[in-house]
């Protein structure tokens, strides 16, 4: 049973069953009393697109004449999106994800982190430079470190690419070098080395020497 009808503020109503399933509104709004279902009839929340059959259940386009486009996900009553994907002209490279609250999880229905990964495979994640360097940065209130990779050498310290300052293992031999960036031997200080369990500063004139102390 259908029905058709407006009612006093220029809106028109479908009804089924004398029940009015969607609004038509005079601000050109659409309004569903139940649930939405585009290719299924039986949809399991308010909005439900496809049935999981594999291809493109959803397209997300921004306005005409805008050279971006987002969608946004709330928590009842707050005015600041929980999550946004965000999208560029570009298609690529441009966009904004954020989370604003929450962990998340890939592999885990249970994140005990901001981020946790999970899965049966040795390597958890990938990242990779498009460029002959890449970094992460790992910092705290008060200190930044970085992990990075550059010209067959990996870098652990402070700085976000071949540096003295930072610890560098070769990757040809795995040559270790503290204070030098092209190691000669399987460990290559360039700096004095101090051997004690004391507070005392170490002295830059040993110079090539190991000192040990009781």
């Amino acid at each position: 049973n259908l029905e058709i009808s407006a009612n006093d503020s220029a809106s028109i109503l479908l009804k089924t069953n004398g029940a009015t399933a969607l609004t038509l509104t005079n601000t050109q709004n659409a309004i569903f009393t139940g649930d939405v279902g585009i290719g299924t009839t039986s949809p399991l929340g308010n909005l439900q697109i496809g049935v999981g059959g594999g291809g493109t259940a959803a397209l997300f386009s921004g306005f005409s004449g805008v050279s971006h486009g987002s969608l946004k996900m709330f928590a009842y009553g707050n005015t600041t999106p929980t999550i946004q994907l965000s999208a560029n002209d570009s298609g690529t490279g441009g966009g904004t994800t954020y989370f604003n609250s929450g962990n998340v999880g890939i592999g885990t229905t249970s994140p005990g982190y901001p981020l946790d990964v999970e899965n049966d495979n040795n390597v958890l994640a990938n990242f990779e430079s498009t460029t002959n360097k890449g970094a992460i940065r790992v910092s705290d209130n008060d200190t930044v470190a970085y992990i990075s990779a550059e010209n067959g050498r990996i870098g652990f310290g402070t700085a976000g690419q071949l540096s003295t300052s930072n610890l560098t293992i070769l990757t040809s031999n795995n040559n270790v070098g503290i204070g030098i960036i092209t190691p000669q031997s399987k460990l290559q200080v360039a700096g004095g080395i101090q051997m004690a369990d004391d507070t005392d500063t170490a002295s830059a004139d040993k110079v090539g020497t190991m000192r040990y102390r009781t």
